[in-house]
C-alpha cells in the first residue's frame, strides 16, 4: 500500500520515472499522473487509485543512468566520490557566462544514500 509522501520508480514507455504520492484535495484524480479524465483512471491497480484516496500520483521526472532526477532547471547532476568511498556528493550547477547562477547539492556517506537524498528533495 502506498502512503502520502511515498516515492517509487516505475518504467513508463521504456524509461524509468520517479513517482510520488502527493496531497490530492477534493478532486484528487483530476491531476493524477494515471488519470485520463475525471473518473477515468487509466491505472488498473487499486493500490494506486482508490476512490476517495487522500493522495494523487505525481510524475517527478525521468531518471538518468545513475538513478537521479533532473535539477529544478532540467539538468542532471554529477556524482562525485571524494576518494575513500565514505563521502559522496551530488551537485548540479547552472552556469551563465562562466559564473554559477544556481546550484543544488545532496550529500551522503554512500553512493546510494546521496542518490536517495538528491531524489527526495523533489
Amino acid at each position: 500500500m502506498i502512503n502520502l509522501g511515498d516515492q517509487w520508480i516505475e518504467e513508463i514507455d521504456g524509461k524509468k520515472h520517479m513517482l510520488k504520492a502527493v496531497e490530492g484535495g477534493e478532486r484528487w484524480c483530476d491531476g493524477c499522473f494515471f488519470n485520463t479524465g475525471v473518473g477515468n483512471c487509466s491505472w488498473d491497480s487499486p493500490k494506486y487509485c482508490r476512490n476517495g484516496s487522500e493522495y494523487r500520483i505525481k510524475d517527478l521526472g525521468i531518471l538518468n543512468k545513475d538513478g537521479c532526477l533532473p535539477s529544478s532547471w532540467g539538468e542532471y547532476p554529477e556524482i562525485i566520490d571524494f576518494g575513500d568511498g565514505s563521502y559522496v556528493e551530488v551537485h548540479c550547477l547552472l552556469r551563465k557566462e562562466s559564473e554559477i547562477q544556481k546550484a543544488e547539492y545532496a550529500y551522503g556517506d554512500t553512493r546510494q544514500e546521496v542518490i536517495d537524498n538528491w531524489n527526495r528533495r523533489a
